[in-house]
Formats: C-alpha cells, structure tokens, sequence
C-alpha cells in the first residue's frame, strides 16, 4: 500500500528532555503509521509554542509533504482542540 496521506503527531516539551511517556507515544504512532501504511510525521513543541509549530507544518509547502489525514495533538495542546480535529 503507497502512502498517500499523512498523519501529524503534536508532542509537548522537547525531546531532549526525554520525558518517558511522551518517547512512548512517538513510537506508538510511528509504528502505527508502519502498520496501517501511512507516513507519520512527529513535532516536538514547548506548549507556548504549538501554535506556531502547527501552522508551520501546514502552510509550509514541501514537495515531499503528503495531505494530511489526521492530526494528533498533545496533552499540553488540549486549547488547539477546538480549532482543528481532522484535516481533509
């Protein structure tokens, strides 16, 4: 099955902190990407600073970007929720 579509997963914080759980949720989603034969793309972002992520991922035109199917969002992103739950 090609990829044609992507999944964007929102974590809190920086990776470098190596918060345990948020690790473990990049994994999980990069390994449920594999399984069901879309690409995840994973941002790390400091809760002020999701927004600007978020926005960044989506205007930023890049041939190799796919359309997004879903977007995840992290805990410390639960202000986000109300502006967007599925791209289409």
């Amino acid at each position: 099955m090609g990829e044609s579509r992507a999944v964007f997963v929102l974590l809190p914080g920086r990776k470098e902190e190596n918060d345990h759980y948020q690790l473990l949720q990049e994994e999980t989603a990069l390994a449920a990407g594999r399984r069901h034969g879309l690409r995840t793309e994973v941002a790390w972002a400091p809760a002020f600073d999701q927004l600007r992520t978020l926005k960044k991922r989506l205007l930023e035109p890049a041939p190799e970007r796919l359309p997004l199917a879903w977007l995840r969002l992290g805990l410390a992103a639960t202000s986000l929720t109300g502006l967007l739950y599925f791209v289409t």
